[in-house]
């Protein structure tokens, strides 16, 4: 679209104005041109603008809930534009097929500024490797996003197959170089047709990011056989094997009861799991919560092996962690910081085929959109980068973002919004999802030449000139469903499905005998720029 064209608002057209950043670089999303559908769709409830006592904002005007047809349309040109990141030298190595954290922008444009951060995590290769087995088994948005050729979507196929026998490639030498690692990854430098640990990351391993890969791998390992290519999928499944060998080993720890933050490789990573030691590099720091970590505790229980140790596996689950929490006739899952982040594991395992998580997650959307909307914000919390002013300005990551009176822990108060925090409306409402997303990305510096933007402060005059996974990745896969379809097929086929759903049922023992409100509480919808 031309620089000053038209901007989607909910079913209407307005003039884009230019913001404070120069909007001839940030050009807005087109309007629908498909025809409405016929057939009437629900409409959910919508909250009446909330008036809160004692609140110090001006009472703002409210948006106007998105059509579905608009915001189809908001999706198609979300996956065309995140095309120009989603590709070799930006998102990823050519060479390894690793992935890099993130790349740096200019501020006054959206366009790349230097070169990637040539360091990535576990985390980015489990949602890379999502996408690329999404693409493969025929997921349209996903080939339409990684497709080198835009007009023929479908050699995303052979584009995925490529990238992922180049990552396959890294792994085995990793693991042959690194193999007191166990199949597992640490943080890690990308370059030279290789991957090493990064320094302060050569001697230890992080449970959480590795559980998010593990599952990401399961669906590899599962998608490639079914789309018959058996040699890569053998591949990719002696991984997987290999990390199941050595989860126990590496991660239990027996005198807890419990899984580690981080191991220690105690002898380094040059000695195999067998000869090795692995300690907990953290005294009394445990993987026990309720959020991103319990995927690792899923692969360790339904994977791992536990020969001699049921009682041990046990323990894993003897304490519930899911915590109830009721807030102003609202019932949720009580958060660390109560972050759309934390809800990484929803987009990956079947938690919401137990109808108590599925209302308590909905229930969770429904607090933050109420938080933010009470404010008179028109965007969303979770952890990101803190927005600067200017380009050459250190970014700060900022962990402490959510809603303190769902939070167990420290909430920082700073109004500082991100386009992803929509990302689990995706799974709930696709309509209230697009209209916080599209009230998010009106902001300039948010909807840029390479797709989505990092984060924003209130008032729009401060930005994060940077693009990363976690800011960009979990927004497609939620729009694409997440993976959780997915896995519940490939659980069953392993037999491993009922196991889950045991273990998810116990894990909400805690709202045994409880009432869980909210139900019927209506929707919030964001606050007009």
């Amino acid at each position: 679209m031309k620089p000053g064209g038209v901007l989607l608002l909910f079913g209407v057209l307005a003039l884009a104005s230019a913001g404070p950043l120069g909007a001839s670089a940030w050009a807005a999303p087109k309007p629908a041109s498909t025809p409405r559908p016929s057939v009437a769709t629900p409409r959910p409830a919508v909250a009446r603008p909330p008036v809160v006592p004692g609140l110090r904002v001006k009472r703002p005007q409210f948006r106007k809930l998105m059509s579905l047809t608009d915001g189809a349309a908001l999706k198609r040109e979300v996956f065309e534009r995140e095309r120009a990141f989603f590709r070799a030298g930006v998102a990823y190595d050519e060479q390894t097929g690793m992935t890099f954290d993130g790349h740096r922008t200019e501020r006054a444009t959206g366009e790349l500024k230097g070169s990637p951060r040539s360091f990535s995590a576990p985390s980015k290769e489990s949602l890379h490797l999502i996408l690329l087995a999404k693409a493969i088994a025929g997921n349209q948005r996903a080939q339409a996003l990684l497709t080198p050729d835009p007009t023929r979507p479908e050699q995303a196929v052979a584009a995925s197959i490529a990238v992922l026998e180049k990552k396959m490639s890294t792994l085995e030498r990793f693991d042959a170089d690194f193999p007191g690692f166990g199949g597992f990854l640490p943080w890690f430098n990308v370059g030279g047709g290789k991957i090493v640990p990064t320094r302060g990351w050569t001697d230890r391993v992080p449970s959480l990011d590795n559980g998010q890969l593990a599952w990401s791998l399961y669906l590899v390992a599962s998608t490639l056989k079914a789309q018959g290519e058996p040699e890569l999928a053998a591949r990719y499944a002696a991984h997987l094997d290999l990390m199941k060998r050595n989860v126990v080993p590496i991660f239990y720890d027996p005198a807890a009861g419990k899984l580690r933050t981080e191991a220690k490789l105690g002898a380094g990573a040059s000695v195999r799991p067998a000869a090795n030691r692995y300690l907990n590099n953290q005294p009394r720091h445990f993987l026990d919560d309720d959020k991103e970590g319990l995927l690792m505790a899923h692969f360790a229980d339904l994977l791992g092996e536990w020969k001699g140790q049921k009682v041990e596996k046990e323990k894993l689950w003897q304490t519930p962690r899911r915590q109830p929490i009721t807030r102003r006739g609202l019932t949720a899952v009580a958060g660390d910081t109560f972050s759309s982040h934390e809800d990484w594991g929803f987009l990956v395992l079947p938690y919401r085929d137990v109808p108590l998580a599925r209302q308590l997650f909905e229930n969770a959307q429904k607090a933050r959109t109420r938080d933010a909307a009470e404010h008179g914000w028109t965007g969303l919390r979770s952890a990101t980068h803190r927005p600067v002013a200017h380009d050459a300005a250190a970014l700060e990551y900022v962990n402490t973002m959510g809603v303190s009176s769902f939070a167990r822990g420290r909430v920082t108060g700073a109004r500082i919004f991100t386009p992803y925090a929509a990302f689990p409306l995706a799974l709930n409402n696709p309509r209230v999802f697009s209209t916080w997303l599209s009230s998010m990305l009106e902001v300039a510096g948010m909807w840029g030449p390479n797709g989505v933007g990092e984060s924003y402060a209130s008032g729009g005059r401060r930005l994060a000139p940077i693009l990363t996974w976690d800011g960009k990745a979990l927004l497609l896969v939620a729009m694409m469903g997440g993976i959780a379809p997915e896995l519940r097929t490939q659980l069953k086929h392993d037999g491993l499905y009922e196991a889950f759903l045991s273990r998810t049922r116990a894990d909400y023992a805690r709202f045994d005998g409880k009432k869980v409100l909210g139900s019927g509480l209506a929707w919030s919808l964001p606050a007009m720029n």
